[in-house]
């Protein structure tokens, strides 16, 4: 039985140790996924948009040390729904390989159904775009392929299948996976650097995606230069969790045990005066700038159940009532009087009386505020929108038993 392409691509991503690929199943690469039957060891999982596709492919990748993930997806609107993925990970650093079917070689370039020029599509999304033409580039495009997205500073590579490349039969060996490249400086670019360093007047250190992939050790090497040096660092807009220079000396990383971290003695909130708050006071237009669940998440997983501030960004004043963190809004007076005692007298404490709506200075002055009677409510017997709803469980219980003796055939069996 003579091998086919299809076949012979599905040999170089075992080669690769590839044992997972995400895909939204199309015509365009039926093929391929023929030739993954014969190979157990790698599990197709089926995805039911490609943008997803292509997220978990990415994850995959963040995963793998530096490994690729692999996601598998069809031509036209299957790949630029898969863009957003690519533009992801490109701009993450993540190494990701991403197969793409394609219209048939005889009609490239001809206007064909859902035929696109994929090398201006996705020239600003990937580190590079490949495209087999011929049987005898398949398996050098797929180590070509995993070699660009892992070596370096790692990103997605795409390469372009034609829908009937996978039939035709295959020609030379399967390429073996090439070693990894990894980028680094010469000996006589660090003594440039330590010349440029020493002569520097206001030297700064950018951390960008390079460093996320490439470990903790890394960063410990980064944390030596900068004491060594006495250097400033600073994460790209990416990367601010490489370096959380405000609360910590150190580089966090997800998982690690925090009481081997180094404190920054001039962060506010690690000054021993401040241990313990649970009442957070804020300037104007606070959480500017916060739209997600994170912001607020942050502030009660630090302990915070309070912020009190002259005005709040909306979206960031409403995701804290549907989170359990109650946003207080007083006058600019009354502000400058809470910060200027807070300042003044160490262990300072306001009370916080949710139910009469107002806040107590220390020497039992009272300062009013308004909340909304639903969200009050909320905040008082702890409900979320989902605690809301669950309320309401034996009327919903109730409702789709009724609706499923009126209507049955919308119960789900298997």
């Amino acid at each position: 039985m003579t091998k086919t392409v299809g076949y012979m691509l599905a040999e170089s991503l075992a080669a690769h140790d590839i044992d997972i690929i995400y895909c939204v199943p199309g015509e365009s690469y039926l093929g391929l996924t023929d030739a993954l039957s014969d190979f157990p060891g790698i599990n197709l999982v089926v995805c039911r948009h490609e943008g997803g596709a292509g997220f978990m492919a990415a994850a995959d990748g963040r995963m793998r040390n530096g490994r690729a993930g692999v996601a598998l997806v069809s031509r036209g609107p299957g790949a630029t729904n898969a863009m957003i993925a690519l533009h992801t990970a490109y701009h993450d650093a993540t190494p990701l390989v991403m197969l793409i079917g394609h219209v048939e070689r005889k009609d490239i370039g001809r206007l064909a159904l859902q035929e696109q020029n994929y090398s201006r599509l996705l020239s600003d999304v990937t580190k590079g775009v490949f495209e087999v033409i011929e049987p005898i580039q398949a398996s050098e495009t797929i180590a070509r392929a995993f070699h660009l997205a892992e070596s370096g500073t790692p990103g997605p590579v795409a390469v372009i299948l034609p829908e009937d490349i996978f039939d035709a039969p295959a020609e030379g060996p399967v390429v073996k996976p090439r070693a990894m490249s990894l980028a680094g400086p010469r000996a006589e670019d660090l003594d440039k650097l330590a010349e440029l360093l020493a002569n520097a007047e206001r030297p700064l250190v950018l951390v960008g995606g390079a460093l996320a992939t490439h470990g903790e050790n890394a960063s410990a090497d980064l944390n030596r230069l900068a004491e060594a040096w006495t250097l400033p660092i600073s994460p790209t807009h990416r990367r601010p969790h490489l370096f959380d220079a405000d609360r910590y000396l150190d580089t966090g990383f997800p998982g690690m045990d925090l009481s081997t971290r180094k404190p920054n003695p001039d962060f506010v909130l690690n000054q021993p005066r401040y241990s313990g708050a649970s009442i957070l006071l804020a300037r104007k237009n606070f959480g500017c700038g916060s739209s997600r669940e994170h912001a607020p998440w942050a502030l009660e997983q630090y302990g915070f159940r309070a912020v009190i501030a002259p005005s709040f960004a909306d979206i960031f004043f409403n995701n804290c009532y549907k989170n359990g963190l109650l946003p207080i809004v007083l006058p600019e007076a009354a502000m400058d009087l809470l910060f200027n005692e807070a300042l003044a007298f160490p262990g300072y404490e306001l009370t916080i009386d949710l139910d009469r709506q107002v806040v107590v200075r220390a020497q039992g002055e009272e300062i009013p505020f308004e909340v909304q009677a639903f969200r009050k409510f909320c905040l008082i017997n702890g409900f979320d929108d989902i605690g809301l709803t669950l309320r309401q469980a034996d009327k919903i219980k109730a409702f789709e038993a009724e609706r499923l003796t009126t209507k049955p055939w919308l119960a789900h069996t298997r």
